[in-house]
């Protein structure tokens, strides 16, 4: 999903850049770290979902960005992150929202790799489903925590539902499939953003638009 931790950025207030100060750890950064000076996790370093097997240390502060979607077991892996954030630090997850992001559809059509969805409802559609707020009220010694929807720059069509993509599925998300392959192959730029009227699933992050959840928790501070 490329740069999200930039465009997350953009949309912080002043006092979560404050959250950015002292030591920080960056899992999953890519080649879009969340800050000049933080220590970066990723691929070449190891396996994220069994972080703690490599770093014995805590941090001020861990963010994450798009990487808890590819854990195996993400509760697990969750629960390791937050075990490096020191007493009174921070952790910021920005994960992608199930409805915006695979848009009704698992496997996920858009990226292959993603192993869970998540969600602020309630309800859900998808077999691999983690409502956000369940789950970070597994962490211990959690003292507050917030979680928003950032949604910036997506096109939203009232009349295009959930149900009306599942019944378009069959041929229409296939023959999408094949025109893109097709345009891509010919170098041709196409905004497909003129398909989601009639239930295409488009992925919106690839112009620009995020489709995320943010949590920003805070672990207790020493007595």
């Amino acid at each position: 999903m490329g740069d999200e931790a930039s465009k997350t950025r953009a949309l912080w207030p002043a006092e979560l850049f404050e959250i950015l100060s002292g030591k920080g750890l960056d899992i999953g950064a890519g080649r879009d770290p969340i800050a000049p000076h933080v220590r970066v996790f990723d691929l070449e370093h190891g396996d994220a979902g069994r972080i703690d097997e490599y770093l014995d240390e805590h941090f001020d502060y861990v963010f994450s960005s798009h990487c808890l979607e590819h854990m195996v077991d993400p509760v697990d892996a969750l629960q390791r992150w937050w075990s490096l954030v020191r007493p009174g630090g921070h952790l910021i997850l920005v994960i992608p929202d199930e409805n915006l992001y695979e848009q009704g559809y698992w496997p996920s059509v858009f990226n292959e790799d993603h192993k869970a969805t998540f969600r602020i409802p309630s309800e859900t559609w998808s077999p691999s489903s983690h409502r956000i707020s369940e789950l970070i009220e597994t962490l211990r010694d959690i003292d507050q925590y917030t979680v928003s929807l950032q949604d910036d720059g997506y096109i939203r069509f009232p009349q295009v539902t959930l149900a009306k993509r599942q019944r378009t599925k069959p041929i229409r998300q296939w023959l999408f499939k094949k025109t893109r392959k097709l345009a891509s192959m010919l170098a041709v730029k196409v905004d497909w953003r003129f398909l989601i009227p009639w239930g295409v699933a488009v992925d919106q992050t690839a112009y620009g638009a995020l489709a995320q959840i943010q949590v920003v928790a805070r672990k207790k501070p020493q007595p």
